[in-house]
Order: structure tokens, then C-alpha cells, then sequence
């Protein structure tokens, strides 16, 4: 209901008239104040006799006639005035003071009506997006060795590329010396980074494939499309050696190997890798009696695990124990075993005899339900071809990581690289219509080196290998035992070299999973939240945060919360994501009129009144109808930022790198400046002829 309002006189009670003629009063004081100045000390030498009203009169006519200004004053008092130069002369300091007043005043009054300005904890509790300067903690001028460029940000014709944080390098050269206090004071740290939109957003093409082209650490990347492998292999074979996991051949290319027992050499890295397996699966998303029997699968496979790896075995033995249930077999290795000469084996191979011996005890239908259990965590293993990929171990974190820069000879040599012989393996990949200049395997560029040998003697330089996990969406949920399960390993491995070394990783390890849902992640809660510590940069993208409760249950806010970074990308229409991005970014006041008249009969009495309201931020409405990638930006404490995606195959400086291209170098920004300086003062100084000549006569 409309409360009865003031009577209305019309345009003179409208607010936004009454705002016009307060911001006029000051200019016009400034017009009146500069002729005054000009006639005393230029003209006449003695005021004029005017007041307010002829200065008010005088505003539109000097517009009409800068060149004469006289003629906007009466003319009994005009002749007081100079010529125009030393008019405005005079004038412009009184007139650029009332100006400045008059917007002063302006501000103050109009906007936020009825809502008293407030601090809150330092803060403007008003929401808002945030100010280009308001993220300058996150600017960039070119790729930071650590930090993941994300976008650009712009506001009007201005623009930067904004990337995460690491609070362990120095503030970019991008954040000019005026906002080095403020950076430093709101400035964060490394954080994993959350990407969420819709199929075909643009959320791989314009974030997580330029953000593996600029990557310039290790990598791994985990996917169930060949999109990021297509379009980022070449820069990265640039940057050392490619491995690739395909365990069913999706690829069409020879897969690396890897096996959970290259870990199994003692009891507790069988369990490790075991408990690695279990976290892969989507059994430990039950409910609490399903996890009670993954716990009993999780504790028989770690035994299994490490009676095959102590025995020189492979996976087909585990598959073959765990699938026949074999109880005799697995017993005499294990007794053989507890009496070894080796002590250290010895006591693990007690232990293990005592826990296969208590399996064994227990009721028959029990002991059948564990194995059930267990069988259907080593399922994969079961297909011959996922069985051949862990006949050997290929791929560890110290090749990872190229800890052992010194060797001469590549250990992946081209006789085993899957894109040295096969210049067709990915030519179906690179079919974007707008790839113009894309990388294509027709170049033959994969077969290239990493870069000659370093000479005898010599440390090489430390490469920054990569593994790509690759399976189709169909195999994605069968395969998440394999795929997952050797993420988590080098993850684990992560963890286990940097409490030993108590430093962590230099350069991080960047860690894409694309399509995250596909891949049940059961220790994600507790990784997300400490991986940034242990230097691995991680990014999680998900199609909807209705992908994330439907996986982890109570557990999602967890993963959401640690995120550091969230992005939400256009097209997004499930309601759990969109109220919790409206929930991030929370409402503001705006000026909402009412007008109410006096309908009886000779009444004709109208009311016009201004009261704040609240409205979202962001309607969800408009987060779904943003063009294709363009995103929300919400990072850390700063304000929500509107983000520009990159898609790499629009993007010259992405293609080149795709195309396995050496990044440009940017110059540095001392090296830029005084060419600026050297172009900007001929300009100056031809201006300022033209102003002083326009007529030319002087050149």
C-alpha cells in the first residue's frame, strides 16, 4: 500500500529537478565568481554589478559563445570584461572548483535514499561488483610461473588478466606503485580453484586449456574428453616429457603403465595404495553399512596387494585371489613369508598372515562379502587391457617431478613415446571452426625433442613433465578405480615427500580434473582444504554444484567453502548452483519511487515519494543469459568480479603455444615507459601550438 503523500507542485517537487538545481547553483557561483576575477584583474579593474540571477542567465550563453563571452552579460555591464583568452583564463579555476562542488554535492545527495552510510568491519556492507583498482592483488601482465591466469577483468576500455595468488612471489609489475600498500594489505595466498557451468560454457576452451598452456610446472591432467589432451600436448611436449595414461585406448596411442603395487613394497604402502582404490570408488558414498564393508575390502586388498608385490607378482594375481577366492594359495606365500630371512619382511609378512588367517576364520558368509566387496573395487583390472597397463609402473612422482634432472637419456625415448610415430592419432581432434591456425598433428610437431642432451658434466635443466589420464564418458565411472586411483597415488606421494622435506613443491604441480563429477573423489573434503599448502595447485570443474552434493551428500560445502576461487560460468540453470552463487554475493539498495494521486473528483493532487529497496545483486535470470564464456568471479575476500574467458583457438598468443610455439616475451615495464614518454611529448607540444596558432599562420 502506497502511503499518503506531500501535495505536488509538479516538476519542482521531483527529486531529480531539485538535484539539478543544487548542482546548478555552484556552477553558476563559478561563473559569476570567474567574471568578477576577470573584469578586476584584466578588464576594467572594478567589479560588475551583477548578482546570482544574471550569472544563472549567463551559464547557456557562454556554451552558445565561448569566443565572445561578453555577449552573455548584460550589456551595461559587459564592457567591464576582457577578450576572451584572458576570460577564460581567469574564470577556470573558479568554474572547475564549482564544477567539482556541484558533483560533490550531487553525489552526497542522490542515491542510497534513506539508507545511512555504514562500516562495517572496515567494509561497505552495500554489495557490489567490484572496482577494476578493488583487484589489482589478482593482476597480471603476462603468465606468473605458479599462479593460473583465469580471465580478463575490464572496465570501459580498461582490461587485465587476473590470475590466482601465491603469496610467496613478489607482487606483479602489472599493480602500479600507487596500489602496492593496498595490495599488500588484501593480497591472499595459493587456493584451489572451482569452475562450474554447463556443457558447452566454454569453461575448458576458455579456462582450463589456456590455463594449462601457460602453465610452465608440472602437470597432471585428468579428463573424459580428449579436448585438453588435443590442445595442449605440443606446448607441453615443449616443456618435457608427456606421458599418457589410456588405459583402454581411447586414444588410440601406446598408454604408459602404472600399478597400485609399484607403492605395495611394504605393508603400509599396500594399504596406501589400497585405501588409494577405495577412495576411487563410488561404494564409500553409501551409507554407513556399505562403508563398513569397504573398510573389510579396503584392509584384505591391502594384504592381497602386498603379498603380489612381495612375490614379484602383478594385478593378475590379485584379480585371480580375489575373484577365485583363493584362500590356500595366498596362505602359503603369506607363511613363506613370516619366516624370511629379511626382518623387515619378516614382520610385515606376520602381519599379514595373522590378517588373511582372521578373514578366513570369520563366517563364511562374511568372508564371501568381503571379497565381493574387494572383487568390485579391482573390477577394472578384470579387462585384459586395463590388466596389461599395470604390468609395469611408468609414471611416479619423481618423474613427475623430474627429480633427477641429470640424466642424459630420455627414459620415455621416442621408441616409446605414444606421438612420436603416429602423426593421425589426433587429427579428428582439432575441428573447431573458429581454430583457425590451430595446431594440427599434420606438423609432425610431437615427434620433436624435448631440447638436446645436456652436455657431460652439466646439470640439465628440470623439465616439467606431464601425464594426461584419458578415458571415454561411458568408461569414465567403470575406469574411476584406475584413473582416480593413480591421481590419489601421486597426490598421496605429494604429501608423503613434503613431511619429509618440510618444503613444498617448487615449482607447484598443477592438477586439472575436467568434468570432475565423473571422478568419485571420497578424500576430496580433506585434500582441498591443505593441497595448496603442499604446493599443488588445484582445479576441480564441475558441469553444476548439484554434481557436488550428489556425490559428497553433506560433505559439498566443505569442498565449495575451501575453494578459494569459484567461478560460474553462463548457461547455469540448476537451482542449488544459482542460489548459492546469489547467497555469495548477497543484495543491494536501490532508489525505488512511488507515486501516488488524488483520483476524486477535484482533488488532482499528486504524491511522489523515494524509499530504498532490496534487490539481488545478480538476478539469476541474468547469470544464465551471459554470453558464452563469460563468468562470475569470486575470489577469496575480494568483491565479485564480471570475467572474461580466453578461448584459446581465438587467442593468437594461445594458438602459438598450442601450436608448440615459444611464449613471446613481454617487455618489461621500465622498458616500455619512456618510449610513452618520447611518443606523448611531440603530441603535447603540437597541441599546444594548435591551440596557441589555430589558424596555421606560425608553421
Amino acid at each position: 500500500m502506497i502511503a499518503p503523500s506531500e501535495p505536488t507542485g509538479g516538476l519542482l517537487t521531483n527529486p531529480k529537478v531539485l538535484l539539478l538545481l543544487a548542482a546548478m547553483l555552484p556552477l553558476a557561483g563559478g561563473v559569476w565568481a570567474g567574471a568578477q576575477v576577470a573584469a578586476v584583474l584584466f578588464g576594467a579593474h572594478e567589479p560588475m554589478s551583477v548578482g546570482l540571477g544574471s550569472a544563472l542567465v549567463a551559464v547557456p550563453l557562454l556554451a552558445l559563445h565561448p569566443g565572445d563571452p561578453a555577449l552573455a552579460w548584460p550589456d551595461d555591464q559587459a564592457f567591464l570584461l576582457p577578450g576572451p583568452t584572458a576570460y577564460w583564463i581567469a574564470t577556470a579555476i573558479p568554474i572547475t572548483g564549482a564544477l567539482l562542488l556541484g558533483a560533490a554535492l550531487y553525489w552526497l545527495l542522490q542515491g542510497e535514499v534513506g539508507v545511512a552510510r555504514r562500516r562495517r568491519m572496515g567494509l561497505n556492507p552495500e554489495a557490489r561488483f567490484a572496482r577494476l583498482w578493488e583487484i589489482a592483488p589478482m593482476w597480471v601482465r603476462q603468465p606468473v610461473a605458479g599462479r593460473v591466469i583465469l580471465g580478463r577483468a575490464r572496465r570501459g576500455r580498461m582490461s587485465r588478466l587476473v590470475a590466482t595468488e601465491d603469496a610467496s612471489l613478489p607482487v606483479d609489475e602489472a599493480v602500479p606503485r600507487l596500489l602496492r600498500r593496498y595490495v599488500d594489505r588484501r593480497r591472499g595466498d595459493r587456493g584451489a580453484v572451482l569452475v562450474i557451468g554447463p556443457t558447452r560454457c566454454g569453461k575448458t576452451a576458455a579456462l582450463a586449456v589456456p590455463a594449462i598452456l601457460e602453465w610452465d610446472g608440472p602437470l597432471i591432467a585428468l579428463s573424459v574428453k580428449t579436448d585438453l589432451l588435443g590442445a595442449t600436448v605440443r606446448r607441453r611436449r615443449a616443456l618435457g616429457q608427456v606421458r599418457v595414461f589410456d588405459p583402454t585406448g581411447i586414444t588410440g596411442e601406446l598408454s604408459a603403465t602404472w600399478s597400485p603395487l609399484a607403492q605395495a613394497t611394504d605393508l603400509a604402502g599396500a594399504r596406501l595404495a589400497a585405501r588409494s582404490i577405495a577412495n576411487s570408488t563410488d561404494w564409500t558414498s553409501a551409507g554407513s553399512d556399505m562403508g563398513f564393508w569397504t573398510a573389510a575390502g579396503e584392509d584384505l586388498l591391502g594384504l592381497l596387494f602386498w603379498v603380489a608385490a612381495t612375490a614379484g607378482l602383478g594385478m593378475h594375481a590379485v584379480v585371480g585371489w580375489t575373484t577365485s577366492m583363493d584362500r590356500d594359495g595366498v596362505l602359503r606365500f603369506a607363511q613363506a613369508f613370516a619366516r624370511h630371512d629379511d626382518p623387515v619382511i619378516r614382520a610385515d609378512g606376520e602381519q599379514v598372515l595373522a590378517g588373511l588367517s582372521a578373514v578366513w576364520k570369520t563366517d563364511p558368509k562374511q568372508v564371501s562379502s568381503v571379497f565381493l566387496v574387494a572383487r568390485q573395487m579391482i573390477r577394472p583390472w578384470q579387462e585384459p587391457s586395463v590388466r596389461h597397463s599395470a604390468d609395469s609402473s611408468e609414471i611416479d612422482l619423481d618423474w613427475l617431478l623430474d627429480a633427477n634432472p641429470n640424466t642424459a637419456v630420455d627414459p620415455f625415448s621416442d621408441n616409446d613415446d605414444p606421438f612420436a610415430d603416429d602423426d593421425d592419432a589426433f587429427a579428428d581432434l582439432d575441428t573447431d571452426p573458429f581454430a583457425d591456425g590451430a595446431p594440427s598433428l599434420d606438423d609432425g610437431s610431437l615427434a620433436e625433442g624435448i631440447g638436446d642432451a645436456a652436455p657431460p658434466g652439466e646439470r640439465a635443466r628440470q623439465r616439467a613433465n606431464t601425464v594426461y589420464l584419458c578415458a571415454d564418458l561411458d568408461g569414465a565411472e567403470r575406469l574411476a578405480p584406475v584413473l582416480g586411483g593413480l591421481v590419489d597415488d601421486l597426490i598421496r606421494s605429494v604429501y608423503a615427500r613434503v613431511g619429509a622435506t618440510g618444503k613444498p613443491l617448487d615449482p607447484p604441480l598443477l592438477v586439472v580434473i575436467d568434468e570432475a563429477g565423473n571422478w568419485p573423489m571420497q578424500n576430496l573434503p580433506g585434500r582441498i582444504s591443505t593441497c595448496a599448502g603442499m604446493g599443488i595447485q588445484l582445479m576441480l570443474v564441475y558441469q553444476s554444484k548439484a554434481q557436488i552434493d550428489a556425490a559428497y551428500g553433506n560433505k559439498s560445502d566443505v569442498i565449495v567453502s575451501n575453494a578459494l576461487t569459484k567461478v560460474f560460468f553462463s548457461g547455469l540453470s540448476d537451482k542449488s548452483t544459482l542460489d548459492y552463487a546469489a547467497s555469495l554475493l548477497g543484495q543491494e539498495h536501490v532508489a525505488a519511487r512511488s507515486v501516488s494521486s488524488d483520483t476524486a473528483p477535484g482533488g488532482g493532487r499528486q504524491g511522489v515519494s523515494d524509499a530504498p529497496t532490496r534487490l539481488e545483486l545478480l538476478p539469476a535470470h541474468l547469470l544464465r543469459q551471459v554470453a558464452p564464456g563469460q563468468a562470475l568471479l569470486v575470489h577469496n575476500t575480494l568483491p565479485p568480479v564480471h570475467l572474461y574467458g580466453r578461448y584459446w583457438f581465438r587467442d593468437p598468443a594461445l594458438r602459438a603455444l598450442a601450436a608448440g610455439d615459444p611464449r613471446p616475451v613481454v617487455p618489461a615495464v621500465d622498458a616500455v615507459r619512456p618510449d610513452e614518454r618520447r611518443r606523448f611529448g611531440p603530441v603535447v607540444r603540437r597541441l599546444w601550438g594548435r591551440w596557441r596558432d589555430p589558424d596555421g599562420a606560425g608553421e
